[in-house]
């Protein structure tokens, strides 16, 4: 048995920690492909993915579920549809 340790430098971890970084981030844009792929094939439009992805990070769903600020949202939304008028709602998006 060898005693021997071998050595990496720190550029040969840096590297390697870069690899492990790009390889993680083309398995989730991967996964989120597949994700839009599964939505459309259901029959969602672009549209709809991208009311999606926008409800997301406006943090109207968690979990999957809209939370109770969209549902108020979209409840005075549908009210003013119904009056013709254009809804009064002010959104921070940031």
């Amino acid at each position: 048995m060898s005693t021997k340790k071998t050595h990496r430098t720190k550029d040969q971890l840096l590297q390697a920690r870069a690899d492990e970084r790009a390889t993680e981030h083309k398995s989730v844009v991967a996964e989120f492909q597949a994700v839009v792929e599964e939505l459309r094939d259901r029959g969602m439009s672009d549209i709809d993915i991208h009311s999606l992805v926008n409800m997301i990070f406006q943090g109207w769903l968690v979990a999957g579920q809209p939370t109770e600020e969209y549902l108020q949202l979209a409840s005075q939304a549908l009210e003013a549809r119904e009056k013709n008028e254009e809804p009064t709602i002010i959104l921070d998006t940031k």
